[in-house]
Formats: C-alpha cells, sequence, structure tokens
C-alpha cells in the first residue's frame, strides 16, 4: 500500500467485541441452559427482535451444535482461541499470528459457523437495532477518509477515486483479509479498509488470499509504522516514438514500461502482486505517455521566451512541481524524470516551432 490509514476510534468496532461475547460466552459455553439466558442484554434485544429471525435461528442452531454433537471442552476452547487469533489482524499480516482457515475449523460447527459470519456483515450491520446502539458505517467513513485522513484517492493504489464525505455515498469497504477465508473477522474494523472499485473489485483482489496461506507479510491498512514507497519508472529509448508522436495505441506494448520501487520487502511484492500495480501502472503511464510529455513541451514553449536560460529540463521539473497536488502525480513524476536522461526527448521538448519527429 502507498498509504496506511491513521485509525479513529469509533462505537461501530464495538459490533466485534459483541460477537466475541457470542463465542466466548455463548457458543463455548452451552450447555443444558437455553442460549437466550446466556446472551447478554444488547444480543438478547436483538434475539428478541421479531425483524430478526435470522439471527436468532442461527444463534440457537450454532448453540444447539456445541451443546448437542459431543464437542469437548479442548475442542471449543480450541474454537474460541482461533477466533481471538484470527481477530488480531495486524499480527496475522506481520505474521506474528498463524491464521487458521475456515476449511480447517471443527467439521461439526464449520458450515454453520462460515455461514453465519458470511451473512453477518451485509444483515447485522444494517439493522435498527444495531445502528441505534454502534452507529452507522458511513459515519465512521467519513470520520476515518474525510476527517482524520484527508484521503481523496485509494490508499493501496494511490490514483483509485475515493469518495469523500461530500459524495452522496461512500466506497466499499475492503475485507482486506477475504471472508472466503477468515469469516470470524467479517465485522472487524480492524480489518476493513475502504479501497477504490478497482482494487477491492473482482478483477484485482476479489477473494485472494493477501496472506498466501499464511507464508507471506502484508501490510497492515492500520499500521502505525510504514515506510513510504515511491514507485520509479524506467524504458529504453525503444519506445521515443511512441512519446513523439501519436501513434496506434495497439502498435503499443504498456510492458515496455518497467516498474520499480524504492523498498523491497515481501509486504510490497504481495501488494504488488494481489492488486496488480504493476500491470494497472503500466496502464496508466501508456494512456498519459503523450499527454505528459506535451504538457512539459507547452511550458516550454509559454516561458522560454520569458525566462533567460530556460530549457526543457527546467520545464519538466514546473511540470512536477505544479501537478504534485493532482491525481497519478507520483507516477508522472516518475515519469517525467526518466524523460529528463533522454537527449532526444529533452531536444524534441524544445523543438517548439519546428517538426517534433526524430532527425
Amino acid at each position: 500500500m502507498l498509504r496506511v490509514y491513521k485509525p479513529v476510534n469509533h462505537k461501530i468496532k464495538n459490533v466485534h467485541k459483541l460477537m466475541e461475547y457470542l463465542i466466548v460466552e455463548v457458543w463455548c459455553k452451552a450447555d443444558r441452559k437455553l442460549p437466550k439466558t446466556r446472551l447478554n442484554i444488547e444480543l438478547k434485544s436483538i434475539y428478541e427482535n421479531k425483524d430478526y429471525e435470522w439471527f436468532k435461528n442461527s444463534v440457537d442452531n450454532i448453540y444447539s451444535l456445541f451443546r448437542d454433537k459431543s464437542l469437548s471442552q479442548a475442542e471449543k476452547d480450541k474454537f474460541q482461541e482461533t477466533f481471538i487469533n484470527n481477530n488480531e489482524i495486524e499480527k496475522l499480516c506481520n505474521g506474528s499470528n498463524t491464521p487458521v482457515y475456515s476449511m480447517d475449523f471443527h467439521p461439526i460447527i464449520k458450515v454453520a459457523i462460515v455461514n453465519f459470519f458470511s451473512e453477518l456483515y451485509t444483515k447485522f450491520l444494517g439493522w435498527k437495532d444495531v445502528k441505534d446502539n454502534y452507529g452507522y458505517k458511513k459515519d465512521y467513513y467519513d470520520l476515518l477518509v474525510s476527517k482524520t485522513n484527508r484521503f481523496k484517492e485509494c490508499p493501496c493504489c494511490g490514483y483509485g477515486d475515493l469518495k469523500t464525505w461530500f459524495s452522496d455515498n461512500r466506497s466499499a469497504f475492503d475485507h482486506y483479509l477475504p471472508i472466503k477465508h477468515y469469516p470470524l473477522s467479517s465485522v472487524n474494523f480492524d480489518n476493513l479498509a475502504p479501497m477504490c472499485d478497482d482494487c477491492n473489485g473482482r478483477g484485482i483482489k476479489g477473494e485472494k488470499d493477501i496472506l498466501s496461506s499464511g507464508k507471506k507479510k502484508a501490510f497492515y491498512p492500520f499500521s502505525k509504522i510504514h515506510s513510504a514507497i515511491n514507485v520509479l519508472v524506467d524504458f529504453n529509448s525503444s519506445i521515443i516514438p511512441f512519446i513523439i508522436d501519436d501513434l496506434k495505441d495497439e502498435k503499443f506494448d504498456k510492458k515496455s514500461f518497467k516498474i520499480k520501487y524504492s523498498i523491497s520487502s515481501p509486504e510490497v511484492e504481495v501488494w504488488n502482486r494481489i492488486y496488480k500495480i504493476e500491470s494497472r501502472y503500466q496502464g496508466k503511464l501508456a494512456d498519459n505517455k503523450c499527454g505528459w510529455f506535451r504538457k512539459a513541451k507547452n511550458i516550454y514553449g509559454s516561458l522560454k521566451d520569458e525566462i533567460p536560460g530556460y530549457n526543457a529540463s527546467k520545464a519538466i521539473d514546473f511540470v512536477i512541481k505544479n501537478d504534485k497536488e493532482e491525481n497519478l502525480s507520483f507516477l508522472k513524476a516518475a515519469y517525467l524524470d526518466k524523460i529528463k536522461t533522454f537527449p532526444t526527448l529533452l531536444k524534441a521538448i524544445e523543438e517548439v516551432s519546428g517538426s517534433s519527429e526524430m532527425k
């Protein structure tokens, strides 16, 4: 991730603690008592509300599995430990904890548990009783994205649209550790990071396991320590004609652009692979290869007669400095810095009144 979120306190995070209570104090202590006798006040209110029949039926069904299907106390304790372990998201990301995958849950409870937590995010957080007690996802989103971090672009890829509090809706929360593999953290907001539609979409990350079966470290979206990642762009002289002239795009291979990063680590490798960062950056460079070059050329043309000794390199520096707040500025700066290393391209910028074709 290019950037991470500074976390915020919001009561919606306590929804996860409610689920922890359900696991630890209700299901893992199932006995001949009725399940509702073990519920706390908040859970009992939801359990007894006829509008939330799905919740009552699920609680009862899973309670009976823990009670009637001969799960030993050791097996109950193991599942309790699994829940706690799989919800320490930062430790999972940095490799301190080893994840337990849903396929490895006890076979007696696996299907019911996976189904319950898989549906919990879309159902539970939208119920009136839950919103009254814990607030709205949109309010938490605005506090996190717009007020605290002031993000307008996706922190993962650095350029994707991230809706702000001025928008009518919000960008989706990405289950950083996907529900498919980590259902127990479905309503854990330490595992819910807003990302752009591309990063969060099926065609990019989808349900890919970012931890690669526990063998890889990954960035933690709310880490307090995150090294800055600078993107570097490299290419050779063979693509110069495609930069100077509007040749047909179908003749250009975006892989001609080589993407490098200022730091090398397992986290960077996972981020790059899971979110297809290199390929996406190559696409953006290919889309803008002529436009960014022309902008430097136009700046040179407008200032060369006003500033003594003005040259193409200074025009490029001007564009980099003045466009640093624009979307894709980090990629534009890396691309233009590389252009400065080619005398042919600098000459083409300075040939504002003649042909831009190479001699």
